[in-house]
């Protein structure tokens, strides 16, 4: 699982454009009107994978938009309320190999869906901001 993102192209102006644009190709969430409340702190890929930086924009929008997918790039769109996320409910570690190697990582199983990696990092980053409100 994971959010919405890709590459920043050379048409693009900010790093938070690119987020807006990618949002727009792969969703179809039009986010010209949406509340930016932030940025998250900025991810690097763990040692074992291809080096990559991940920059993630927050927005507020009111109600839930239309999503329009581009199959390509999205199987399937899941909405988690942010009061099951902050209750901790789904979370537990999970057994990942890479190679010879395992690792216990944490995880969070809702609706049949696991987010772990690089995508439960940045929810963790905006459930502490919640939290803690900052």
């Amino acid at each position: 699982m994971a959010l919405p993102g890709g590459r920043v192209d050379p048409d693009d102006p900010t790093t938070e454009a690119a987020a807006r644009r990618e949002v727009l190709e792969e969703v179809g969430v039009n986010l010209t009107d949406a509340r930016h409340l932030g940025m998250l702190d900025q991810l690097v890929s763990p040692p074992m994978t291809p080096r990559l930086a991940v920059s993630a924009f927050v927005y507020l929008i009111e109600q839930d938009p239309p999503i329009v997918l581009d199959p390509k790039e999205v199987a399937s769109v899941h909405w988690f309320g942010l009061d099951r996320l902050l209750s901790g409910e789904g979370r537990g570690e999970f057994l990942y190999k890479h190679g010879a190697h395992e690792f216990l990582l944490p995880r969070v199983d809702l609706d049949g869906q696991r987010i772990w990696g690089m995508t439960l990092r940045l929810v963790d980053d905006l459930l502490r901001r919640v939290q803690h409100g900052g």
